[in-house]
């Protein structure tokens, strides 16, 4: 395990060391610009503070964001994973599957880092107007009736009544994190399952269909969304807005993941197997 882990920190430093993560900043001011800044702008306006989660929620609860992200941070894993060169020496070194299990911990590591990274933007965008304090503010919940004429504007729609309603602004938060790191593990584990079986593009092109149709029909809200990653990691419309009663259970999310994955990394433990690490993959 501690091998494992020393190679998927070795892997990860290679990652933040390559000219594509300035593309985490376009993203970065991406939250700040879209997001951030505009819910501090309301909370100046109604003379009162946001909770300090309440920006990073509204960025990952975004039908925008939920198109944008993925796609940029599939730019970043572009190469994902290394298979040439002293790389065949190490899986050969470490053992097929343990490779595996290595490259989605470095995944993993590259995930928090660009979520980390959205998070921060998000809450320095908003300082001064940010507390530690309480639950969901008058901004998520009373804005609307404040400024009814802003009453469509997109950022407004962010936390919507079915979250703020339903949810603790924490479990909210929590959920909001869990669902997505699985949705972008999900997108590795097909990348890296593309890679075994010797398919450079196909996978891509999977990943980004897949994020293209959930954003599409998460727009037009149909419950077809739900066959769909993207429609799982919101957490608009899981639920009623009034009646506790769910449209979508998140742990039926949680679970909807978890089997993906399981299926899409059984697949790469396959094909690997196959594979003969002496010649190039």
């Amino acid at each position: 395990m501690r091998g494992m882990f020393r190679v998927a920190i070795a892997e990860y430093k290679r990652w933040l060391y390559n000219p594509r993560i300035l593309l985490l900043f376009i993203l970065i001011i991406y939250a700040r610009e879209t997001v951030g800044k505009i819910l501090c702008e309301h909370a100046v306006a109604m003379q009162t503070e946001l909770h300090c989660l309440e920006p990073y929620i509204a960025l990952n609860n975004s039908q925008i964001a939920i198109l944008i992200m993925p796609i940029f941070f599939l730019v970043l894993m572009s190469d994902f994973p290394v298979m040439e060169g002293s790389y065949l020496w190490a899986i050969y070194r470490a053992g097929k599957i343990k490779w595996i299990f290595t490259q989605m911990l470095y995944s993993l590591f590259a995930i928090l880092t660009v979520m980390g990274g959205m998070f921060l933007s998000a809450i320095l965008s908003c300082w001064g107007s940010i507390t530690m304090q309480g639950g969901w503010s008058d901004v998520t919940t009373r804005y609307h009736l404040a400024f009814p004429n802003e009453i469509n504007a997109m950022v407004t729609q962010l936390i919507r009544g079915d979250v703020y309603n339903q949810l603790s602004i924490g479990h909210a938060f929590a959920l909001s994190v869990g669902l997505t790191v699985l949705m972008l593990l999900l997108y590795c584990a097909i990348m890296l399952c593309g890679k075994i079986y010797g398919k450079k593009y196909l996978p891509l092109c999977v990943c980004i269909g897949l994020i293209g149709l959930g954003a599409t029909l998460q727009w037009v809200q149909t419950r077809w969304v739900f066959l769909f990653p993207a429609g799982h990691a919101l957490l608009s419309g899981h639920r009623q807005e009034y009646v506790r009663e769910p449209i979508m259970p998140y742990w039926m999310s949680y679970l909807y993941f978890i089997i993906a994955l399981m299926v899409v990394l059984i697949i790469a433990i396959i094909g690997i197997k196959r594979r003969d690490v002496c010649k190039k993959l």
